[in-house]
């Protein structure tokens, strides 16, 4: 069993604390949870976004760089067949 430090398959609140690009057309997301520490990517096969499609992790500034946001977000993670973490869905926390 893999030794996940976040719950899976329930809703959480994350900060994303770093954005960049990965070399497989993704963007890597390194998010807090509760003081942990984590990461997962997104694909541009999925525009860089949850898996429900409603929050794309693709956030850009003016100057069309990845920006780190400065807002927290509503979460769902899961494992993926080969032992990533998947955003499931994610939305804006108000």
């Amino acid at each position: 069993m893999l030794d996940i430090p976040i719950p899976l398959n329930e809703e959480i609140i994350i900060y994303i604390t770093d954005l960049k690009y990965g070399k497989h057309k993704n963007i890597f997301v390194e998010a807090a949870y509760e003081n942990i520490l984590f990461e997962f990517s997104v694909f541009s096969s999925n525009h860089y976004s949850s898996a429900d499609n409603q929050f794309s992790f693709k956030i850009l500034n003016e100057d069309k760089q990845l920006e780190t946001p400065d807002f927290n977000l509503i979460a769902k993670f899961d494992i993926t067949k080969s032992g990533y973490l998947k955003c499931l869905s994610a939305r804006v926390y108000e």
